[in-house]
């Protein structure tokens, strides 16, 4: 059986071409990180120092690199300032992980023993690697989680208190396998979704930085996959920007360092997870031959920099593993339970300081979530099966943590989540092999790749390369490191969803424009409206009608036969499908170029999915499947248009194009339109989401009192109302005392008492909505999880 002789196979753990290598991929670091630092004509100048740099460090000369860092020309450092840095930050981190000295740590030893041990034996355990030690400057240091490691890894003493901690670790996780396992599973073997909402939160320290100078920020957002579904934004405390075709998913984020305070940011999100399994007889009896020749094998079976790296020894090991067997099933089962078998947990050094992960692994016999994860990838690709990185957070119950695993691929299942260091369960078969190919609920997907760009690029080297979990912070001088900020995550909630109900399916609106009631009745008051394509939440059916909810949380009823249904996977291809949105006032949808033969109408904001191109007309789709030609002059693709820069005059442009359309009563569109549904409207041709009624657009942007009407600028919002100060009307400024609004029609007056076009109903406040993109109620289409 595959797994008995996984279990018996005999490899040589300890190899001097480690040691041998480490040189290499030390200074090919240095090297590397140079070239993306600069042209390469500066790099080919300023080569030698880099390497010479790489070669100090690899002996624990750090006094020697920094005395080589402080001679260099002053052009030299000018030009090599990010190179510079980031060679500083890796010896700063190798002293910080190599902090303690040999003599506390024997002393702390001892006392748990309860005796004295001797040179000799200090020196055993080094050997076995039970103890991790480095020489800088001259002076052996001690890794400051090495005696923590060192009762994990020393079975010869520690056997039986080790082994009862795993028998309780494996018991706690068997409870989360049962209950999913009680599940019934859908088409893509996900069961027993749950709802999650967290908050993410970063402090940096009083005065890591000088009193009014920027702060950079990368906090850790969740990544739409098949098992992390509906993914929501619900708030931050400043504008965001999410990441986009990253490794890394990221909301970046700016503040302003004040004097003796700390600096917090922190973000707030939703998203639904799902357990997924597959049994080896599912994968087995789906199984095909890998399509070589595919852009997807070709780059998950490739070498990845600095870690992912086929190098003999891992070659000539991951082959020695599988012996002769040829069915990447069971070839990537055999190197999961060598892993599982010879590799112990122990607490991990900065990643960024180790030249190559899985060399270390195999070297010191002993590894991390992270690197057991790496090492597992880069075996697997050395056989030719495709894998790759995935990590964020595991949450289980009481055990929340940063935690990484891995993606198998399968040819006829598809990508396949593989946890190597949860290892082989002791409480029963039907779980022994269950995270080989299955993984639970309890996860948090941030990254799906390792050693990406972030959007937008940091400048200086990261606190942690290989993926971002805790978050990255930076100045215009550097990067800040771990002891200069905090981090953490809290869970504000977890629901189990009853897949009996439809409350998390979605849908699209298909009509150019469709009524939305206040109740399941064509008798209801009008509530508001939604334009073609724009994604709804749908929360309960009542007969033929639907209570939804709109990209601004507004909720209302919509008749069946003004929406098309879909179900998350089909959302999802939606949101990442190529799509154009309507940007003309209005315009047709016809049956063929140019023809008077019309499948819709449509009005500014309708999103239509792309088919082909005919001239200067765009064949389109209808979200329930209607094809047509639209002019492209009319229309645009909908990520360009949704990246362009905010401009007022975009918004003051749309409202005016409406000037003399009749006020109506729930109107949200260019066809029809209220007070909050012109605002709504206008800010939406520039890119912006606003709240649905005049009294929650109130509540949003940077508030100016009615008093101050004459600092207004153009594209303000101001509000209208009651003497008691209810809002009951919204206008939008065109600067100064000047507004449209839709009262009767859609038309212009004045804020000025002295104007003739004044209006006398109490003008209550005014809201900036410019420079406020990103806080509540006013978010970004590009930013809105539901479009991208």
């Amino acid at each position: 059986m595959v797994c008995r002789a996984a279990k018996t196979l005999k490899i040589k753990l300890q190899s001097n071409s480690y040691m041998k290598n480490k040189n290499i991929f030390l200074i090919a670091a240095v090297m590397l990180l140079a070239a993306i630092c600069m042209s390469q004509t500066t790099y080919a100048q300023n080569k030698d120092f880099r390497a010479q740099a790489g070669e100090l460090i690899l002996k624990g000369e750090f006094k020697k690199t920094e005395k080589l860092l402080n001679g260099l020309p002053k052009k030299t450092k000018t030009e090599n300032r990010f190179t510079i840095d980031s060679i500083q930050q890796t010896m700063y981190r190798i002293r910080k992980d190599f902090s303690l000295s040999p003599t506390e740590g024997r002393a702390q030893i001892e006392k748990r023993m309860g005796h004295a041990v001797s040179n000799e034996k200090i020196d055993y355990w080094k050997r076995k690697r039970y103890i991790e030690a480095d020489t800088i400057d001259g002076k052996e240091m001690w890794f400051r989680r090495g005696v923590g490691n060192f009762f994990l890894l020393n079975n010869e003493d520690f056997k039986s208190e080790n082994a009862a901690e795993k028998k309780s670790t494996n018991n706690y996780y068997a409870k989360f396998y049962n209950e999913a396992m009680n599940c019934p599973a859908d088409y893509n073997n996900l069961r027993n979704p749950h709802k999650w909402q967290l908050t993410f939160n970063l402090k940096v320290n009083a005065n890591a930085i000088p009193d009014g100078d920027t702060l950079r920020v990368w906090l850790p957002f969740p990544m739409e996959t098949t098992r992390q579904t509906n993914v929501k934004f619900l708030k931050s405390s400043a504008p965001i920007k999410v990441s986009q075709g990253t490794f890394h998913t990221t909301a970046y984020m700016e503040g302003v360092a004040h004097k003796d305070q700390p600096t917090n940011f922190s973000i707030t999100y939703s998203f639904v997870s799902h357990e997924q399994h597959f049994t080896r007889a599912d994968i087995m009896s789906s199984l095909k031959p890998y399509d070589t020749s595919s852009e997807l094998y070709k780059q998950y079976t490739a070498e990845e920099y600095p870690h992912i790296i086929k190098t003999e020894k891992l070659k000539k090991l991951a082959h020695t593993i599988v012996g002769e067997e040829k069915n990447p099933v069971l070839q990537a089962s055999m190197i999961y339970d060598w892993i599982a078998t010879n590799f112990p947990w122990a607490g991990a050094r900065e990643y960024s300081t180790i030249p190559n992960i899985p060399e270390y692994v195999v070297e010191n016999r002993h590894g991390d979530c992270g690197q057991v994860a790496l090492l597992y990838i880069t075996l697997v690709r050395c056989l030719g099966i495709p894998a790759r990185w995935e990590s964020g957070f595991m949450l289980h119950p009481g055990a929340e943590n940063y935690h990484d695993w891995a993606e198998t691929y399968f040819e006829g299942t598809g990508w396949v989540a593989t946890d190597p260091s949860f290892g082989r369960s002791t409480t029963g078969e039907s779980l022994a092999d269950y995270y080989k190919t299955g993984i639970d609920l309890y996860r948090f997907v941030v990254n799906k790749g390792v050693n990406g760009s972030f959007d937008p690029k940091k400048n200086y080297i990261r606190s942690e390369t290989v993926d971002n979990q805790a978050g990255e912070v930076e100045w215009k001088n550097g990067n800040l490191e771990y002891k200069d900020w905090t981090s953490d995550l809290h869970v504000d909630s977890c629901i189990k969803i009853d897949i009996n109900r439809p409350e998390y399916s979605w849908a699209l609106t298909k009509l150019s424009v469709a009524s939305m009631r206040t109740s399941g009745d064509h008798a209801a008051e009008m509530a508001t409206q939604s334009v073609m394509g724009t994604p709804l939440k749908v929360l309960q059916k009542d007969d033929e009608w639907y209570k939804v909810e709109t990209p601004e949380g507004y909720q209302s009823y919509i008749p069946g036969s003004s929406i098309q249904m879909l179900d998350s996977a089909a959302f999802y291809n939606w949101k990442h499908a190529k799509r154009y949105i309507v940007t003309a006032y209005q315009s047709q949808l016809t049956t063929q170029p140019g023809g008077d033969e019309t499948v819709s109408d449509l009005v500014l904001g309708n999103i239509l999915e792309y088919k082909d191109k005919k001239g200067k007309y765009l064949l389109l789709s209808t979200p329930d499947g209607r094809t047509g030609y639209a002019a492209a002059a009319d229309v645009e693709e909908l990520s360009e248009w949704a990246n362009k820069p905010f401009t007022t005059a975009q918004v003051l442009k749309t409202a005016k194009r409406m000037m003399g359309s009749p006020y109506f009563w729930g109107g949200t569109s260019t066809k029809m339109t209220d007070c909050s549904g012109l605002s709504k409207i206008s800010y939406l041709s520039a890119g912006v989401i606003l709240r649905r009624d005049a009294w929650q657009q109130a509540l949003t942007g940077e508030k100016i009192e009615a008093k101050d009407w004459a600092k207004a600028q153009a594209g303000d919002l101001f509000f209208f109302g009651s003497r008691s100060g209810r809002v009951t009307h919204v206008a939008i400024s065109l600067g100064g005392a000047k507004y449209i609004h839709c009262s009767g029609r859609v038309k212009i007056n004045s804020i000025d008492p002295k104007a003739k076009d004044y209006l006398s109903t109490p003008f209550l406040s005014i809201s900036r909505i410019n420079g406020k993109i990103g806080t509540d109620g006013i978010v970004a289409v590009k930013n809105h999880p539901w479009f991208f």
